[in-house]
Order: C-alpha cells, then sequence, then structure tokens
C-alpha cells in the first residue's frame, strides 16, 4: 500500500490455545507476503515475533507482539498473542483494538480449554473470526474430528470452506469449496512453496460436492433474493457465494473453517487471499464509543482520517535504558511524529517524537499513523496500558479495562543487600508493562509480596528483574500472619458427666 488508505487496511489477532502454531502461522504469513526472507523457527529462537528471552528458552508465547505484511494492495496489523492461562489478559488486551481473529486451532488436539476462553473474548468485542486448523501434517492429524470438536463446541456458525488433500505426512493440498478446484502442493516444506489448480481426485469429489452443498445452504439465507434462487433449484454462481459469504462474516454469524500446516508453509497463501478478501478494514467495523469530557456525555467516534485524533494504549513495553515504548490503536485523526498530544486519563501532555511500525522487535519510523492503524511511540510521560490519547481540544475517554485479580503470591527479597531501592524501581516498571501485576508489604510479616496470574507469571517476573533490571531476587512461599496463636500451656479442669437414656 503505497498511499494509507484505511479501506485497505486489516488488524488481526491470531488468538488460540498454547502450542496451536499461532507465532509459527505469523511466521509463515510475513515470510509469503516477502517480509522476512526466510522463516525462523520455534525451537531455534528465530521467529519475528517470539523474541523474548524467556519466549525462546521455553519456546511458548508470553507478551502479545505486533507485527504487519503488504498483501497486494493491503497492509494487514497482526498481533500475534499468548495462549496459556496465566498470560490471557494480554491476548483479550488484543483483541480489543483488531477487527477480526484468526482461531488457530491444532489439527491434533482439536478444541481446548483457552480455544474456548478467547471465542468468549471474540463474542464480547462482537469480532468477526475466522478458525485455521493448523499441523495437518503432523501425526493424528484429522480435520474432520476437529471440525466436529468445533461444531460440538461452537454450534453451527463454523462452515468448512476448505478441505485437506492428504492426511498426516501425506498432507499434500487443499480444496477450496468455492472455486471447486484443489490446490496441490509441489516440494512442500523447501523454503516457499509451488502450487497449482488441478480438478478435484475423483475420490474426494463426492464428499466436496456434499460440503460445497453446506456451505451454500448457509449463505444463501444471508440474501433473499440468493435464497430464493437457491430454493428454485437455480445454481449460485461462485460471486454469490463470495458475497454472502463476506456478509455472514462480518455479521459474526458465520465462521469459515480453513486449513494448512504453518512449519510446512501449505495453505498459507490461501489464508492471505482470504483475509484481504473477506476480513472487514476498520472502516467497515461498528462505531466505537467514547466518554466526551467536554459535554460528559458518550458519544460515537467516526473512523474517519478527518476527524480530531484519539486512540487507545493496548500494550507498554518497559526498556531499562530507553523508557517505555507505547503500543497503540488510532480509532479517529492522525497524529504526525515531533507534535503533541493529550493523555486524557491523566490529565498529561506529551510531546511525540517518532513513530514506530512494529515488526516484532524490529522497528520502521513513518512520518505519521492515521485512523484504523496501529503504531508505538517512545518515551511518554505517565502513559500505561489502558490510558486514552487524544487532541487535548477535544477531549475523550476510552472504556477502562478491568483486570482480573491475581490468583497465586510469591515473598520476595533482594539477594544483594542494599539493593531495596533496584528491586522497588523493577516492580514499579513491571507493573507498568502488566497490570496484572500487584505488589504491596504485608503489615504483619514484613514480606514484600508479588501477586500473579498464575506460577508461569510470577517465574517470569522473576526472570525479567533479573535479566532485563539486573535484580536477583530470594523467593518463598509467603508466611502466613497469625493475629491470634497458642502462647503457654495451661491447665484446666472440667467435669464429664455420662447420661444414659
Amino acid at each position: 500500500m503505497t498511499k494509507y488508505d484505511i479501506n485497505k487496511v486489516k488488524n488481526i489477532a491470531l488468538v488460540g490455545h498454547g502450542d496451536s502454531g499461532k507465532s509459527s502461522l505469523t511466521e509463515a504469513l510475513l515470510y509469503d507476503s516477502g517480509m522476512i526472507t526466510r522463516l525462523g523457527d520455534i525451537k531455534q529462537g528465530s521467529t519475528t515475533t517470539d523474541y523474548g528471552p524467556r519466549e525462546i528458552k521455553k519456546g511458548i508465547t508470553i507478551n502479545s507482539s505486533l507485527a504487519y505484511l503488504n498483501w497486494k494492495d493491503l497492509m494487514v496489523n497482526i498481533l500475534d498473542t499468548p495462549g496459556y492461562l496465566d498470560f490471557i489478559t494480554d491476548t483479550k488486551l488484543s483483541l480489543r483494538v483488531v477487527d477480526s481473529a484468526i482461531i488457530v486451532i491444532c489439527g491434533v488436539s482439536g478444541v481446548e480449554v483457552q480455544t474456548e476462553k478467547v471465542w468468549d473474548f471474540a463474542d464480547e468485542y462482537k469480532l468477526p473470526r475466522v478458525i485455521f486448523i493448523n499441523k495437518m501434517d503432523r501425526e493424528r492429524a484429522d480435520f474432520y474430528r476437529v471440525k466436529d470438536s468445533i461444531n460440538n463446541v461452537f454450534g453451527s456458525s463454523p462452515i468448512s470452506i476448505q478441505l485437506p488433500i492428504g492426511k498426516e505426512e501425506n498432507f499434500q493440498g487443499i480444496i477450496d469449496l468455492i472455486k471447486m478446484k484443489a490446490i496441490v502442493y509441489k516440494k512442500p516444506g523447501d523454503g516457499k512453496p509451488v502450487f497449482e489448480e488441478q480438478e478435484i481426485p475423483q475420490d474426494m469429489k463426492e464428499q466436496a460436492e456434499s460440503y460445497r452443498k453446506e456451505l451454500v445452504e448457509t449463505v444463501a439465507e444471508f440474501d433473499d433474493e440468493i435464497l430464493m434462487k437457491y430454493l428454485d433449484g437455480e445454481t449460485l454462481t461462485n460471486q454469490e457465494i463470495t458475497n454472502c459469504l463476506s456478509q455472514g462474516i462480518k455479521e459474526s454469524k458465520i465462521v469459515p473453517i480453513l486449513c494448512g500446516s504453518a512449519t510446512m508453509n501449505l495453505g498459507i497463501e490461501l489464508l492471505l487471499d482470504f483475509i484481504s478478501e473477506y476480513l472487514p478494514s476498520p472502516s467497515e467495523m461498528p462505531t466505537v464509543a467514547v466518554k466526551n469530557l467536554k459535554t460528559s456525555s458518550e458519544e460515537l467516534i467516526e473512523n474517519s482520517i478527518d476527524t480530531p485524533f484519539s486512540a487507545f494504549v493496548f500494550k507498554t513495553v518497559a526498556d531499562p535504558y530507553v523508557g517505555n515504548l507505547t503500543y497503540f490503536r488510532v480509532y479517529s485523526g492522525k497524529l504526525p511524529e515531533d507534535s503533541n498530544i493529550y493523555n486524557s486519563s491523566k490529565s498529561v501532555d506529551n510531546k511525540v517524537g517518532k513513530i514506530y511500525k512494529m515488526q516484532g522487535k524490529n522497528q520502521r519510523s513513518i512520518p505519521e499513523v492515521c485512523a484504523g492503524d496501529i503504531a508505538a511511540v517512545a518515551k511518554l510521560k505517565n502513559t500505561f496500558t489502558g490510558d486514552t490519547l487524544c487532541d487535548k481540544d477535544n477531549p475523550v475517554l476510552f472504556k477502562k479495562i478491568e483486570y482480573p485479580e491475581p490468583i497465586m503470591l510469591l515473598a520476595i527479597s533482594p539477594k544483594t543487600k542494599g539493593d531495596e531501592d533496584k528491586l522497588s524501581t523493577a516492580l514499579g516498571r513491571i507493573i507498568d508493562e502488566d497490570p496484572t501485576v500487584k505488589v504491596y508489604r504485608d503489615e504483619n510479616t514484613g514480606e514484600t509480596i508479588l501477586a500473579g496470574m498464575g506460577e508461569s507469571h510470577l517465574e517470569v517476573i522473576v526472570d525479567t528483574m533479573e535479566s532485563k533490571f539486573g535484580v536477583e531476587v530470594e523467593k518463598s512461599t509467603p508466611k502466613v500472619g497469625y493475629k491470634e496463636t497458642i502462647r503457654k500451656n495451661v491447665k484446666i479442669e472440667g467435669k464429664y458427666k455420662k447420661q444414659s437414656g
């Protein structure tokens, strides 16, 4: 996209249970679109979006990460999100600022606990979504078993628009149920595979026709004329099916099911084409409600570059050397570099320096950011996750975020005597970055208590203090602050009278 056009932007989040392959899918999307020159590998710690030391060590996504790609005439912003419960709040924050979600499901494991959780988040934000059944090349991968589990859990709205050709190590292509063509891949797994459009294999024709009939019956309900045409026995054109499918997706009434393998890079270009053709741009999404701080009334923000600037901060990354990096989604207006903005959540004026498009940890400076886009800036004063940035003459406030309460506690103290101030500073920066973290001093025991969302979450916080802020800590189970206790032995006499009858 040479010139910014809000209609040519797509904001998507890749969500799903841990180990469903979201980061590998992000990597394949970036590679096939030409944004990176080689496919990174989770095991080697070389993917674009899992770049933190702990993420590389554990091979999982801990923090949401922003990337972008260009495909045909579109710009697509991608948020790769965590899939484990301890870090799920980061996933919910990401879903708040996108316009659609790709729910990644493992072709072996099927629907899992966090799959249901992210589905509920998408429902809460009324997001259009698509399901991508990943890892179709793996042993015990079964598209049809997983599809059944999807429909059992989520009802009839998920519907196949693709079928796999081959199974497990013999997975070699995809049937497009709209075009009724087979896309067969050559030299899969060796870089970017070459694919060839062919007729559907003879032994799969009957099955493909059955699934296409189900697809046509579903999408026809979104247009009365098309429905009448279908009921009269007429054949629908591919364009008519596409138009109805697009409407159903944008109304969140149809959830298409696609398939592929991120690590083999099969089905990825088809997914990119699907994003391009079917998922909504910011201008097609409902307007967002904000509070007008001048009138104290609620109003709707128009998704337009020509309206006053407003943005929502959804992520903060603390850096011990350069300060905080603030990630935000722009809902209206535009923000040039070297300009002034107002933090209406904190009543603070800020000066913006450079504005960055983020590709994982890598930054690309841009002259301005406009409505519908997602970007980052550095060194904003007193600005944190959940804050509203806006034009000071037109102050508005986005709805606040409600964070879950921590569920696990850990007592900590600095290993080195005299590092108390250093520890306090590090904890403050970590709380800036992760609002689900809480720190307090237990008045009864005198211990510093670190509270988080689970054991893995607490481990990550301690690692971050050591690796990023250079503070080593002693860890222990918090003591119980007894307010009443046994202090000495006492002698007491009493009578026991046995009664009967």
